[in-house]
């Protein structure tokens, strides 16, 4: 009986939602005038798929489109090339997706177009992956503007900015907050939605805050020539839980999407939970089937990992981006009162840069705050008298280097150069990183946390990226230079010099 009425239940609310289905039409056009309104100047644009999250079908020669929508789902146009929703240049462009409101405040069809604005965009741009904000509080969102946002916003090189999920931790009332930040950036950003972005224990869907502000959970877009696919891996369960799974209907809108794109183009998945760790991974790699250009994109992990998944024709890699919270805000505060936040893979609070090339991206590690050249944390033994402290560099052997490469992974081929002699290849380890070793020893001994600050959120766990040599015998008294190269076939390459001192 039991199993009976789950059933029943499971079938009123498919015969429920279905009848709550809206009608809606529209027309995609150039806005001449910049108004946001269709005026008789302005002009349809053909062929622009217009999805519900789920269905797609594409505009009419005039640019009218008409398609079916749940309440509680968004319509939206999947942006070609050369286009930016009219008026936006500079603010998130999903929130001009349009929100279905519930059924008893709407007619059962509606009339929604979208303006559009053309934009100059090359096939070589820059944009920027940016993971896990997760601002809790008021201070957290303190913490958020000295750091994060004068670097974002000093830039001018970024075509737009990729927020991977977790704008708030489990606050959605922040997100309005958040959204005004986010508005304040002198280049476009899109938004992913992420598990503590919900609002969970609620009768209502847990992503309607975020989908009623920043729109869709799914969406895709195209950036010179590249095509931009935006998941949802994070299911509606009502509850604190969650788990990384894709439903069907994304599944679905996946299939959709990618069915109108040329088999040879560049593709990004993007997407918070990691395809790793996704539970239905598969089928999602399995629409991917015949790309040979795909990059993941992803973060929920508070480390930067390089990942390579088994697809269909091949290694498909995945960057983990990373957190631009760190640890969760914890950690030492610096001269300006901001926490350390150091990751536990021995990363400092970073985003990435992409530069993408046509069918080729490089990736850079942005260390918030420091110098771009900082790539690399690079310890050497016996250098450093607090060592003497850490109980984990107790029998390392004398002039040891151990070199922290942010964006290391296990297809990386690192190699330390000594005061320009050949170069030796350097040996990966499972390692803590040494900068984790220290600030947890120092945390045992009482020492950190220090007066108003965090303890940090660090463990005894090796990170994924560390490369262990020894200094050559014989090297003479004084100063010397080491060089530490890292290089893969996945699109990074890096270098970083340190001085030594010999006795």
């Amino acid at each position: 009986m039991k199993h009976f009425l789950l059933t029943l239940s499971a079938v009123l609310a498919f015969v429920c939602a279905q009848s709550a289905a809206q009608t809606v039409s529209g027309i995609v056009f150039v806005d001449k005038n910049q108004n946001g309104v269709y005026d008789a100047s302005d002009k349809g644009l053909p062929d622009i798929p217009v999805s519900n999250g789920k269905d797609l079908v594409l505009t009419n020669k005039k640019g009218l489109y008409v398609l079916t929508a749940i309440p509680g789902s968004s319509v939206f146009p999947i942006l070609p090339s050369g286009y930016l929703f009219s008026g936006s240049k500079g603010t998130i462009q999903n929130t001009r997706f349009s929100f279905q409101q519930p059924l008893d405040s709407v007619p059962p069809k509606r009339t929604i177009d979208f303006a559009l604005t053309t934009v100059t965009e090359n096939t070589t741009f820059r944009m920027a992956a940016i993971g896990d904000v997760q601002v809790d509080n008021e201070q957290e969102i303190n913490y958020t503007d000295q750091t994060l946002f004068p670097d974002l916003m000093s830039r001018k090189d970024l075509a737009f900015c990729l927020f991977l999920g977790d704008l708030v931790n489990d606050k959605p009332e922040l997100l309005p907050t958040v959204k005004d930040m986010l508005s304040q950036l002198p280049s476009p950003s899109w938004t992913v939605f992420g598990n503590h972005d919900r609002k969970t224990r609620s009768v209502q869907p847990a992503g309607q805050p975020y989908n009623q502000l920043l729109g869709s959970t799914s969406y895709a877009f195209n950036y010179g020539g590249v095509h931009f696919l935006i998941l949802n891996n994070i299911p509606d369960q009502g509850k604190a839980g969650y788990e990384g799974l894709f439903s069907d209907d994304q599944l679905t809108f996946a299939a959709n999407d990618l069915a109108l794109v040329p088999e040879n183009s560049r593709i990004v998945v993007a997407m918070h939970v990691p395809l790793s760790y996704t539970g239905n991974k598969d089928r999602l790699l399995s629409l991917l089937k015949g790309r040979h250009h795909v990059l993941i994109l992803s973060a929920h992990l508070h480390t930067v990992e390089r990942l390579f998944l088994n697809g269909p024709d091949g290694i498909v890699p995945e960057l983990v981006a990373g957190a631009t919270c760190g640890s969760w805000w914890t950690g030492e505060r610096d001269a300006s009162g901001n926490p350390s936040g150091l990751m536990q893979c021995g990363s400092p609070r970073n985003y990435f840069l992409l530069d993408f090339n046509k069918d080729t991206y490089r990736l850079h590690f942005k260390a918030i705050g420091l110098d771009p050249s900082i790539q690399m944390d690079i310890w050497v033994s016996g250098q450093d008298t607090l060592d003497t402290h850490v109980e984990a560099f107790t029998g390392i052997r004398p002039n040891t280097v151990i070199a922290t490469i942010f964006a290391g992974s296990d297809s990386t081929a690192v190699f330390m150069q000594v005061d320009g002699q050949r170069p030796v290849r350097m040996e990966q380890v499972q390692i803590v990183s040494p900068n984790v070793s220290r600030i947890s020893a120092l945390s045992r001994e009482k020492v950190y946390p220090t007066l108003y600050s965090h303890r940090a959120a660090l463990r005894k766990r090796p990170s994924p990226h560390c490369w262990k040599a020894i200094l050559p015998p014989g090297m003479t008294p004084g100063i010397h230079t080491i060089k530490i190269t890292a290089t893969d076939h996945f699109g990074f390459e890096t270098s970083q010099d340190r001085l030594v001192l010999m006795k």
